[in-house]
């Protein structure tokens, strides 16, 4: 990943686009995808592991959007990283899965900024996981 993107600043032409974990329909972040089905099993714990999310919809319009950017590397995420503790209920609860339990991972994650996005006048239809999960 490292060498695309230096690549691509070396010829100073083109755009990297760093999407965070992508959910929504077709992820692993629905109720039949990998993580929805470990939530329901009770085996998906809550860690303060740190994610940033997007929708894969807002993936999608990022794409488009970055046609128009100029060259470099960007991050597209939604506006809420957010730990395990945080998140891992809120989406066990939205695919019919029990309150998960807290476990420590020793990672703490990577929370990741999508400021150069919006200075580029881009802004995520689902600014936080708390409203896209629910979908």
């Amino acid at each position: 990943m490292r060498e695309l993107e230096a690549a691509v600043q070396e010829v100073g032409a083109g755009v990297v686009l760093r999407f965070g974990q992508l959910y929504g329909p077709g992820t692993w972040y629905t109720s039949d995808g990998r993580f929805g089905e470990a939530a329901r099993a009770g085996r998906l714990p809550a860690t303060e592991t740190v994610t940033s999310f997007l929708h894969v919809d807002d993936a999608a319009a990022a794409v488009v959007a970055a046609l128009g950017w100029p060259a470099g590397v960007r991050n597209v995420v939604d506006d809420e990283p957010a730990p395990g503790t945080a998140w891992v209920p809120i989406f066990a609860a939205a695919v019919g899965g029990p309150v998960p339990g807290a476990e420590q991972s020793d990672d703490p994650g990577r929370p990741v900024s999508n400021r150069r996005v919006r200075e580029l006048g881009f802004a995520p239809r689902w600014s936080t996981w708390r409203t896209g999960f629910a979908l």
